[in-house]
């Protein structure tokens, strides 16, 4: 109703009063109303060019709006169908009329209805104005004084129909707006501008890049012409000397025909096969690796020094100096046989290494035996000045008692010194032994005697030993210089309990086990395969000079025997040292 009206306004305004053959009537208050029917239609005009244009509001509910038929026929060539309402009858008409359709509404418009288009208000402009109304509202202006105005307006056309209805652009007004246009129309001149830069400038890349290439191209050809100036320079200079040129290519090696003489080949190409298998395997590995490598662009040049044996005598050091062309798939360089440099270095590395060592253990034997020959020295003249001081009185007791710590020292001392001088012995090679059949059982014995009055108190000396003594061939000093030694750590570290020697033995071994158990403090597991190093004290308040255990190692070693060690901490330490029995016992 409302398009209705506006339409019979825009026409009043400019002078038109009828509707066909139908007069209208506009009120002050905005009704209208028709003062006959309009369905009438002059057929005669619709098939002449009209002279003026003519307006007929039809009614498509009615059953008598045959004007309505006779527009959607197409026999009329002038007519045209304006839809002004929408409603689900007029929803169709666009695409079951034969001429274009148009409309002054925005419903249905540009949704596939076969509507061309109009002089309309866009949705987006109803939008504009609906929240610039709704915004001065929420400002406080009030709501009753809100006009109503009326819309923008513009020519729009719906590309679809214009495409449908084969209607070029230049037939609609200037400033016509056009919806459902594809992408690459709406944006044809952009996109054209576009494809001329793009193709600009991959034309300019082109000819950079080949620009480039004749560039390098020529740099190539001259490197390659410098190159055949210095291998020829290079074969004067290495004519005379070890050094050796090579090349890799098509997985074959090309030496200098100096390098088959000196390394017992026969002078032809090596494939690398059989190169690799003159190589250490894991030299062989890196070798391939690097080529591999190479292949990919990751290595261009290298130094590599590799274990070859070329000739069956042993492996020698080689290094390769070389570079790879990727373009050729070519390595070239040169190699040299590098195996006295390497014993060289090996050479000072082991003085090098022993020099070190031997300024530790001087450092550490000083250390070690200016604090423990100190000890008893100082207790010497310590209580020999008291016997002989003549300011102070001693019964006798006292004095046997000084005597009685003056002869222990000495022996602390002269004990340090007898290690001193194994150690000196030891380490000169020039230790000396006596073997000689012995009977372990009688040996055990004495040791057992010898110690038995020794022992601190609350430590008892505890003797095992099989029924069938086992015979040995050894040296009885250092034996028992051995077991002994293991007896007074035992006793040094015991405080209660028991101390076990003794040995284990079945007619037929090969070999004799002497064991020495004790019920001491125990060596913390971290800590015991360092109790063989020479210098090394677990405790550095204890008494002794740390070479004991390691000469008992030495010596144990040359009677052929090894020494073994089970303990833990808090319970005590056992002490095993296996020998080997002489033939006639087995």
């Amino acid at each position: 109703h409302q398009a209705t009206r506006s339409l019979l306004k825009d026409l009043h305004t400019v002078g038109i009063d009828k509707i066909g053959s139908s007069s209208y009537v506009l009120e002050e208050n905005g009704s209208f109303y028709f003062k006959s029917d309009s369905i009438k239609t002059n057929t005669k005009v619709m098939f002449q060019e009209p002279t003026k244009m003519e307006y007929s509001l039809i009614n498509s509910r009615e059953s008598s709006a045959n004007g309505l038929l006779w527009a959607l026929s197409g026999l009329g060539r002038y007519s045209n169908f304006v839809q002004c309402k929408w409603d689900f009858s007029a929803q169709r008409l666009g695409l079951l009329a034969s001429s274009p359709t148009c409309t002054v509404i925005n419903e249905g418009f540009g949704l596939g209805h076969g509507i061309l288009g109009g002089y309309i208000t866009p949705i987006e402009e109803q939008y504009k104005s609906s929240v610039k109304a709704v915004s001065n509202i929420l400002k406080g202006k009030k709501r009753q004084g809100t006009p109503v105005v009326e819309a923008s307006k513009f020519y729009m056309a719906d590309w679809k129909e214009l495409e449908r209805w084969h209607i070029p652009l230049n037939k609609l007004p200037e400033d016509c707006r056009i919806i459902n246009m594809p992408f690459a129309e709406r944006y044809k001149t952009h996109l054209i501008i576009l494809g001329c830069i793009l193709a600009t400038s991959i034309i300019v890349v082109i000819l950079s890049l080949l620009r480039l290439y004749r560039r390098e191209n020529k740099n190539k050809q001259q490197a390659q012409e410098s190159l055949k100036k210095g291998e020829r320079f290079l074969s004067l200079a290495l004519a005379g000397g070890r050094v050796f040129a090579f090349q890799l290519k098509n997985n074959y090696f090309y030496f200098d025909n100096d390098f088959y003489s000196v390394a017992g080949l026969e002078p032809k190409p090596l494939s690398i096969d059989k190169y690799i298998s003159y190589l250490l395997p894991e030299d062989a590995q890196k070798v391939l690796h690097n080529v591999d490598r190479a292949h990919r662009g990751l290595l261009q040049k290298n130094i590599s020094q590799t274990r070859c044996n070329f000739n069956g005598k042993g492996y020698q050091w080689w290094e390769y100096r070389y570079t790879y062309n990727i373009e050729e798939n070519i390595f070239s360089g040169l190699c040299l046989n590098i195996q006295q440099v390497k014993e060289a270095e090996q050479e000072l590395i082991d003085a090098r290494r022993k020099a070190e060592e031997s300024d530790k253990m001087k450092s550490t034997f000083l250390a070690n035996m200016s604090h423990e020959i100190r000890t008893p020295l100082n207790a010497i003249v310590g209580f020999s000045n008291i016997i002989v001081s003549e300011e102070v009185e001693l019964n006798v007791e006292e004095k046997q008692e000084f005597i009685k710590l003056i002869n222990s020292n000495c022996e602390l001392l002269l004990k340090l010194i007898n290690d001193i001088l194994d150690l000196s012995r030891i380490e000169s090679g020039h230790m000396d032994f006596t073997f000689a059949s012995i009977n372990l059982t009688d040996l055990i014995n004495d040791i057992y005697h010898t110690h038995q009055l020794l022992m601190p108190k609350q430590v008892e000396l505890i003797k095992e030993t099989p029924e069938t003594p086992a015979i040995i061939e050894t040296d009885h000093c250092r034996l028992t210089q051995v077991i002994t030694n293991f007896i007074n750590n035992a006793a040094k570290f015991t405080k209660e309990g028991f101390i076990k020697i003794g040995y284990s033995y079945k007619t037929g071994d090969s070999s004799v086990s002497i064991f020495i158990e004790d019920t001491g403090i125990g060596i913390p597991e971290k800590q015991q395969k360092a109790v063989f190093e020479r210098f090394n004290k677990l405790n550095e308040f204890a008494q002794g000079t740390g070479l004991g255990l390691a000469i008992c190692q030495v010596i144990v070693k040359r009677f052929g025997g090894e020494i073994g060690l089970r303990s833990e901490e808090g319970k005590g330490s056992c002490f095993t040292i296996d020998l080997p029995v002489r033939q006639e016992n087995k």
